[in-house]
């Protein structure tokens, strides 16, 4: 139950999300954020909070500064992730296929997502959701796509909008500029 929005915008990433922890019925806000950096990599992270530790505090190769950044996410980050998943205790096999939980990713102007099945994936659109509120979020982006709103705001409002019509997704919203990477 979350809301986690990445934007390109000029050459720079964004990525915001929400506050709701749940289990069952069961809601807190809480005050570690689902949005953070590692090193070059800000991430918004759906699912697990456990999850957002390992992310957060592992250490994660440095990316290519120009060519093969797509190749290098594919294969060295997600072999990464896939290990530091396993050291944590949080990575799952069953009938041997590994999962793990959804995530955004971004560094420098490189927007990506990460699906459970640890695929990779860049929307063509220049903006990702992920979580229980995705389909509210990617309306509200799409239809504020030729407005002049900063990418911050576009991002608040795209993740208030979840937040008003799905009860797994609740302010405050956090954002975070991209920072390194390749150009």
């Amino acid at each position: 139950m979350t809301c986690v929005v990445g934007l390109s915008h000029k050459r720079t990433v964004y990525i915001g999300a929400d506050s709701l922890g749940c289990s069952g019925d069961f809601t807190i806000l809480r005050s570690d954020r689902k949005v953070f950096r590692n090193g070059p990599y800000t991430m918004g992270i759906c699912g697990s909070y456990r999850m957002g530790n390992v992310l957060q505090h592992y250490t994660l190769p440095e990316p290519p500064m120009r060519n093969g950044v797509f190749r290098f996410m594919c294969c060295e980050f997600v072999d990464a992730v896939r290990e530091a998943f396993a050291r944590a205790g949080i990575r799952k096999k069953e009938n041997e296929v590994e999962q793990g939980h959804s995530f955004v990713v971004g560094f420098g102007c490189n927007l990506f997502f990460v699906d459970g099945d640890f695929q990779v994936g860049v929307n063509s659109s220049g903006f990702i959701a992920i979580g229980s509120g995705l389909e509210i979020a990617t309306g509200s982006l799409w239809a504020t796509r030729k407005l002049k709103m900063k990418p911050e705001q576009r991002i608040r409002e795209a993740i208030l909008a979840a937040a008003e019509f799905n009860s797994g997704v609740r302010g405050p919203v956090h954002v975070m500029r991209a920072i390194g990477g390749a150009k």
